[in-house]
């Protein structure tokens, strides 16, 4: 749907003003969803394959998990929204390096939080569990 939305945007001939306005708060919001999706992903797949626990006690700790990673979430869709509600109406006011620029620290930041921290973590995990 979003490609689809992007091409009708181009035919239109308005593909790059309208990214500017869309990507300001959709980088962080669609990253987002797509991580959210992954927490519902993760209840499912504790239902369908419970290992050695019951259904009900392996759907409980995948809820458990999955909840964890949409609480992770929440203060970043939050944030997203307020960009949304109160920054992208003025975009076209705006000079693009700084729209540009905020997309751009919005994706960066999102690798960081979602790929580089949790490893950077579980290695400060597992280097401690090895020294204990």
């Amino acid at each position: 749907m979003l490609g689809a939305f992007h091409v009708m945007l181009a035919q239109e001939g308005v593909f790059w003003e309208a990214c500017k306005s869309i990507w300001l708060h959709g980088t962080l919001e669609i990253l987002t969803f797509i991580v959210e999706f992954a927490a519902g992903l993760v209840v499912g797949y504790s239902i369908l394959f419970p290992k050695t626990y019951s259904r009900l006690e392996s759907f409980k700790r995948g809820a458990k998990d999955g909840l964890k990673i949409i609480i992770g979430c929440l203060p970043i869709t939050i944030f997203s929204a307020a960009v949304e509600s109160y920054f992208t109406r003025h975009v076209p006011d705006v000079h693009p390096a700084i729209s540009i620029s905020f997309i751009s620290l919005s994706l960066v930041f999102m690798i960081w939080y979602f790929v580089i921290y949790p490893i950077r973590v579980e290695k400060k995990l597992a280097y401690a569990g090895e020294n204990h």
